[in-house]
């Protein structure tokens, strides 16, 4: 698996997201570090969330943002050829969600994610520390499951 830790938790790929990308490549994401999930993994409420945390006020601006978010998604769980995604996240970035609700729901939809085939989601616990992809002694941890 290619990991992007330049990429902020977004999945790098050739092709565009809302085009039928080739479902045997897999969409990797590396973003140990990142402050927030990969858009592809984000729950409704929390795409709700983060608009105003990174400065988007306009309420018609924060709907689109969000459909827009949620639709992408929809390549992950289409009937046809679905895309393949790998993601490593930072047990950090679930932690930073004060709303308990939301931190609940998020988790909930990763599980529900992890379920899918095509989809892998790994999680690095903040007990391992901060290991980086080239690192040589680095622990690729368990699936979340």
């Amino acid at each position: 698996m290619r990991h992007d830790s330049a990429g902020g938790g977004r999945a790098t790929t050739t092709s565009s997201a809302t085009s039928t990308p080739a479902s045997r490549s897999p969409l990797p994401s590396y973003a140990p570090t990142s402050t927030f999930l990969p858009g592809l993994l984000q729950e409704q409420s929390y795409c709700e969330a983060l608009p105003p945390i990174v400065g988007i006020e306009d309420p018609a601006k924060i709907r689109r943002h969000m459909e827009a978010r949620l639709t992408r998604q929809e390549i992950l769980v289409r009937p046809q050829d679905p895309c393949r995604l790998e993601v490593v996240i930072d047990e950090n970035a679930l932690a930073r969600i004060v709303d308990t609700i939301i931190r609940e729901r998020q988790q909930r939809h990763l599980l529900t994610m992890s379920d899918l085939p095509n989809v892998a989601i790994q999680l690095i616990p903040t007990t391992v520390g901060r290991k980086g992809p080239d690192d040589p002694h680095r622990t690729v941890p368990p699936r979340l499951a």
